[in-house]
Order: C-alpha cells, then sequence, then structure tokens
C-alpha cells in the first residue's frame, strides 16, 4: 500500500496538495518550523545582517552593470500583512540601496494595499502572490517599459 500511496501522490497534484498540508511525522521528530518574518526582521534591523545582504545584492548590481542590463528591484511585500514589510523597515533599506546604486525601485505595496489578503496569497497556505497580484505587477512593469 506505501508504493501505491507514493504512486497516487507524484501523480496527482490534488493529492500531492492535501498530503501537504498536513504533516505526516510516522513516528519521526518533525523539523522546527523557520520563522521566515522574524529573520527578514533580523536582516533588516541588526546592520551586520544587512551589510551581508547588501553584499549579495552587489554581486548582482555588479554583474548587471559589467553586461549593460539595467537592474530594477522589485519589492514584494509580505502578502499576509502588508504593514509587516514597513514595520521592518525592508521597503525603505531597499529603496535607498537603490537610491545609492542608481538602480530603478519598485514598491508594489501602493498597488496592491486594497485587496483583502485572500486576492493577494496564492492560497490559505502558501502567502506567496497570488496571480491577480502578478497581472498587476506585470502592467506596471509594462508601463515602464
Amino acid at each position: 500500500t506505501y508504493f501505491f500511496m507514493k504512486k497516487i501522490l507524484y501523480n496527482y497534484l490534488i493529492f500531492n496538495y492535501i498530503y501537504s498540508i498536513y504533516p505526516n511525522s510516522n513516528g519521526v521528530k518533525l523539523p522546527k518550523k523557520c520563522d521566515y518574518a522574524l529573520k527578514l526582521k533580523q536582516i533588516y534591523s541588526v546592520d551586520t545582517l544587512w551589510s551581508k545582504e547588501q553584499i549579495q545584492l552587489d554581486k548582482f548590481t555588479r554583474y548587471c552593470k559589467e553586461k549593460n542590463i539595467a537592474l530594477t528591484i522589485l519589492f514584494f511585500p509580505f502578502m499576509e500583512d502588508l504593514n509587516l514589510s514597513k514595520k521592518i523597515n525592508a521597503d525603505n533599506r531597499l529603496a535607498q540601496y537603490c537610491k545609492m546604486n542608481q538602480l530603478k525601485f519598485i514598491n508594489i505595496s501602493p498597488y496592491i494595499s486594497s485587496l483583502t489578503r485572500k486576492q493577494r496569497s496564492a492560497s490559505i497556505v502558501d502567502a506567496h502572490a497570488s496571480a491577480l497580484v502578478h497581472k498587476i505587477v506585470a502592467k506596471k512593469i509594462a508601463s515602464l517599459l
């Protein structure tokens, strides 16, 4: 039966989705949940961590300048809580970085602020941007071209 269940999970997306939202420990200790918001808060509020982040951004910036590619930083806030991004100063840090490096910066928060959380998020268990948000972002990018 294990083989049969595994085959169903790998071949049918609906079963895979259902399986993914109900963790199955089978007596094995589940991994500790990663608090993504806490990690980002630390990156944007602790100067040494922000400096490490800037080093990574510098690599992209340098590559694009070397290849004569116009780089635009597109800022996606937390879809489940738009205000959290402002609270941790993520938008301002990135905007300042872009200004210092003469890069375009697009904060999509104002363009999606009227949407409900359900409209902004991919699903109830996935806080990535929804198709609607991506459509709004695509229109914004197209207007800049």
